[in-house]
């Protein structure tokens, strides 16, 4: 604990959550960003197309902290990544049936890890 009081919220006075704060120092997160992370991963869980481009991104940062890729070229790979999933998500929102989702995360998987 941090040593601040805890953060009490009320629903109608009928609920009341208390969330202890869990710290200021280096390496700790505020629940903003607590609430941010948990957003995003539950975003990732629940949609194939969020999940196929997380696990490539994950791929080729890994590249770049290991030294086989530039920084540069991997800004460029990720802004061609986020343009073909959000063409994805787009293309998925208008697909009805289960075949045509599953096409598309096959198509996007491979497109993203082409090079």
């Amino acid at each position: 604990m941090c040593g601040l009081p805890p953060l009490v919220f009320t629903d109608s006075g009928r609920n009341v959550l208390v969330l202890q704060r869990t710290g200021t120092g280096a390496g700790r997160k505020d629940l903003r960003e607590i609430g941010a992370a948990k957003s995003f991963k539950e975003k990732i869980d629940n949609n194939d197309i969020w999940k196929v481009h997380q696990r490539a991104y994950k791929k080729y940062f890994a590249r770049v902290s290991k030294g086989k890729m530039s920084k540069p070229d991997f800004e460029v790979w990720a802004r061609e990544a986020e343009r073909m999933r959000d063409e994805a998500l787009a293309e998925d929102e208008m697909a009805r049936e289960k075949a045509a989702h599953e096409q598309i995360v096959r198509r996007l998987t491979e497109e993203l890890n082409r090079v």
